[in-house]
């Protein structure tokens, strides 16, 4: 730069010096036009080269500079912007109504997102996911939360309209605006009008796979995966039959036997054949015999327990009533003779109060008799002596009759003893049947809790199983409607070489509804995820730092990576025994993450 303005300099002297014998104002109008040149010259030299214009145009972060705000390059923008919005509308499309549970899997690369049911593709859209420093997370996520109208707690109230959350710390799909790059706080932005429809089609804890290339679920055959049992419920959530409780070995293998010659005639080999007629070996028919008794004698043992404490809880009842009921009767008794007693009281009380007022009406008269019966008449005296015999008769009587009343008080508060004595047997007769009582309740109860268990686990039976199989801690661990079953470990194959991160899924076969068909979506094949510049920090801690190798590369890695688990036979049953049409597999080489819950499918973070 400073080369080409040492040339501009130089030019303007030689311009100068050709202008020395011209008149002034001539010399005056050129230099003019040179200082104008010169300075356009210099406005060119200064201006941003292409490694710096960025700074002085807009970014997608936000950065503007001096021709940014010209308004008519801000026109300009705008009408770009508006094109890109409308082309980016055009191609959010639903192509079909899914026929199934929905799969959404979600490239931040090309910043689409697409949705797989069991047939294929169903609808895809644009997205904005996490800017730089605010990154979308990566890996396998759930549904955890649906809302129609959401605002964030996390950003001055922002709207969130058809929010469908996959982390508890913050990261959702919702619809929002689009700028065509990553521009969110880590949220998965949809245009609104995909967002409405994305929020009508799928359903709580539905699969969501965030990856960095485009991903897609593909058909995988491996004997290796699990099947149901034979001759339980069908593979599909929706429907049920009820069955025999065991099913006969002997006919099974003939019937398969006859099966296998007709195909042999036929020209169908033993293995169509056999799935055509549903039929399976002898030995799973036996643990498939094993668990479905086990059910069934577990339920009758329940129901018969329910009875016999029924019948126990109704004997006692009882008892416990009867004498509830005498212990009423005597404490009614009990009461009554405690208010005749007041009763009785109160009237003896105001027998001898007047009787009392009697003595002292006497006694004043007798005194003022004394005094007056030296000056009375025969007459008078003879009045007096009649009142005062009247007195004294009314003093008798009303003494008389404090001294009865009295003795009713006497006699009730006897009788209120007995009625003490009675509630007191009573009551600790009523506390012995209450007592024996309260075991058999317990046990009605427990009965009762029992068979609401076992309905609740058949219930939870139609639900579909999810399966995590983590390198990182070797274990196998089981939920079935989002509640733990199972948690073993399990042996890994060459444990130094890694796994990578694949989710298989379960789907129904419309040929046999003994038998489940699956297909598997590879979020990381393990082969590539170590190598270099592709280590993330997550999967250095997770990878690197555990010294796995590279998985040998192959067209299927899943498969690979799955053959190489080894799980018991026990666990196999009991997971056949359950497994149906809806369920997956995880197999990874992290462990779950902290967002997997108590009541949520499991998560697992690849970034």
């Amino acid at each position: 730069m400073d080369s080409v303005v040492t040339n501009e300099l130089r030019v303007l002297k030689k311009a100068s010096s050709l202008l020395t014998g011209t008149s002034s104002l001539l010399t005056g109008t050129l230099a003019t036009l040179a200082c104008m040149v010169g300075v356009a010259l210099l406005g060119t030299v200064a201006a941003p080269s292409g490694a710096t214009a960025q700074y002085y145009y807009s970014s997608p972060y936000g950065y503007t500079g001096q021709r940014y705000r010209q308004r008519r390059y801000i026109k300009k923008k705008k009408r770009r912007v508006r094109r890109a919005r409308k082309s980016r509308r055009s191609y959010a499309k639903k192509l079909r109504d899914p026929v199934s549970d929905v799969l959404l899997l979600v490239s931040l690369k090309k910043q689409r997102i697409y949705v797989h049911d069991k047939q294929g593709l169903v609808a895809e859209s644009p997205i904005s996911s996490g800017r730089r420093g605010l990154d979308t997370p990566k890996g396998i996520f759930t549904i955890l939360q649906k809302n129609k109208r959401h605002y964030s707690n996390l950003y001055a109230g922002a709207p969130m309209p058809n929010m469908q959350r996959i982390t508890w710390s913050g990261v959702a799909m919702h619809g929002g605006p689009l700028p065509g790059y990553p521009a969110s706080h880590g949220c998965i932005r949809l245009p609104y009008s995909f967002a409405k429809t994305l929020f009508g089609i799928t359903n709580m804890h539905g699969r969501v796979i965030v990856a960095d290339d485009p991903v897609q679920p593909t058909a995988i055959d491996d004997d290796l995966l699990f099947q149901p049992l034979p001759g339980g419920e069908q593979t599909t959530t929706e429907a049920s039959r009820t069955l025999p409780k065991t099913i006969d070995v002997a006919a099974a293998e003939t019937e398969s036997r006859i099966v296998s010659d007709l195909g042999a005639v036929i020209g169908v080999s033993r293995a169509n054949a056999a799935q055509v007629a549903a039929l399976e070996d002898p030995k799973r028919l036996q643990r498939a015999n094993k668990y479905r008794r086990k059910r069934i004698e577990k339920k009758e043992r329940n129901e018969k327990e329910l009875v016999t404490a029924q019948e126990a809880y109704e004997l006692f009842h009882i008892d416990a009533t009867r004498t509830a009921a005498q212990l009423k009767v005597a404490r009614t008794a009990l009461a009554k003779g405690k208010a005749a007693v007041a009763a009785r009281k109160k009237e003896a009380k105001k027998a001898a109060s007047a009787a009392a007022a009697a003595h002292r009406k006497l006694k004043d008269f007798d005194r003022k008799y004394r005094n007056i019966s030296r000056k009375q008449t025969s007459d008078k005296l003879q009045k007096l002596a009649e009142l005062e015999e009247a007195l004294d008769a009314r003093a008798l009587r009303l003494s008389d009759a404090a001294e009865a009343a009295q003795k009713t008080v006497f006699d009730a508060e006897r009788r209120i003893a007995g009625l003490t004595a009675n509630v007191t047997l009573a009551a600790q007769t009523f506390k012995g049947a209450k007592n024996k009582l309260a075991p058999v309740k317990k046990r009605l109860i427990n009965a009762k809790s029992a068979i609401v268990r076992y309905e609740k686990e058949e219930k939870q039976r139609a639900k579909p199983v999810s399966i995590f199989i983590s390198g990182k801690t070797g274990r196998l661990y089981a939920r079935q409607g989002w509640y733990p079953i199972l948690d073993i470990p399990v042996t890994i194959r060459s444990p130094n070489v890694a796994l990578g991160t694949h989710l298989f899924t379960a789907i129904d076969n419309k040929y046999n509804s003994n038998k489940l068909e699956w297909n598997v979506v590879t979020v990381e094949s393990g082969s590539k995820r170590y190598e270099g510049k592709a280590l993330t920090r997550y999967a250095k801690y997770y990878g690197k730092k555990r010294g796995l190798r590279r998985q040998r590369s192959t067209a299927n890695p899943a498969r690979l990576a799955f053959d190489r688990i080894e799980i018991s036979q026990d666990a196999r049953d009991k997971i056949e025994d359950l497994i149906k049409a809806g369920s997956s597999i995880i197999v990874s080489d992290y462990p779950k993450s902290i967002e997997t819950g108590k009541h949520t499918d499991f998560i697992i973070l690849t970034k």
